[in-house]
């Protein structure tokens, strides 16, 4: 009987969905060795690769079948796609343009590695990050520089505003996933992106004030929440009532330096406590304020 290797889904589906994957044909008890690979759009490698043994009948189903070892070990049926490593040491799995999918090749080799060689099985998923109707929206309004992400509908949907860390550019593939589960997302760009500053510590506490006012502004959305790589979503949230001054009752600005000096000494090095955005001017608003 020839070696099958079956996805569910088969073919496609969207990177933060869990996909079962089973393998028939096999003998009873044979060792086998599965192992996924994938490439990003820069032609770095990234894989994984687990021992099982298939059961009784020569099924291996990855539900119920444990890792022997390998890149994880015990029940991950998601192992082969969480534990992929950069074949280059220190490279990070992006996804930089979410409009492709990524394509994860998925291997079945004889035996268990390092002996493992004769080629048994293979297939390939895509894994995408756009969900069907969710629309993608380049921002270009006043200063701000981003992408709007929608879920399908007419209705207003729950903001998200999705700050990246400091690194800089723009990175889209959070925001395009949380969109596919119905929030609207402002994935922002603050420096080190087309005219935006080169560095991090040239950004102004105003830049987020426009971000959050076009997402209060926006016809799709319903209530603004944020996702912050770094900082955490409960520090960024305090800022987004602290930014709406307008809005906000005016005590609340006395808890801003509180607030400021917390995420200067617990997340920033000691050679950034400077950056414009989280300290000088921040500071500056809420002596106005309080």
């Amino acid at each position: 009987m020839a070696v099958t290797v079956t996805l569910e889904p088969a073919g496609r589906c969207r990177w933060d969905e869990p996909v079962r994957i089973a393998v028939r044909g096999l003998a009873p008890g044979q060792p086998v060795t599965l192992r996924a690979s994938l490439r990003d759009e820069k032609g770095a490698l990234f894989r994984a690769h687990a021992r099982y043994c298939a059961d009784a009948a020569g099924l291996l189903d990855l539900e119920s079948a444990p890792a022997l070892g390998g890149s994880f070990a015990g029940l991950e049926p998601m192992g082969l796609f969480w534990a992929m490593e950069p074949e280059e040491p220190l490279m990070r799995l992006v996804k930089r343009d979410v409009q492709t999918p990524f394509a994860v090749e998925l291997e079945v080799l004889d035996g268990h590695e390092p002996e493992a060689q004769r080629l048994l099985g293979r297939a390939v998923h895509e894994r995408d990050f756009l969900a069907p109707g969710v629309r993608r929206e380049p921002v270009r309004a006043g200063r701000v520089r981003g992408t709007l992400f929608l879920p399908p509908g007419s209705k207003p949907f729950p903001g998200i505003l999705d700050l990246f860390g400091s690194s800089g550019g723009l990175c889209e593939y959070r925001a395009s996933l949380l969109a596919g589960h119905g929030f609207a997302v402002l994935a922002l760009a603050y420096f080190r992106f087309e005219d935006l500053p080169e560095h991090l510590n040239d950004v102004c506490l105003e830049y987020f004030e426009e971000a959050v006012d076009f997402m209060l502004q926006h016809p799709k959305h319903r209530s603004l929440r944020s996702v912050h790589y770094w900082a955490g979503s409960d520090r960024s949230d305090k800022w987004i009532q602290r930014i709406r001054s307008d809005r906000a009752p005016e005590e609340l600005w006395a808890e801003v330096p509180n607030i400021v000096h917390e995420a200067v000494t617990k997340t920033i090095p000691k050679k950034c406590e400077k950056a414009k955005w989280l300290f000088e001017e921040a500071l500056q608003i809420a002596e106005k304020r309080s």
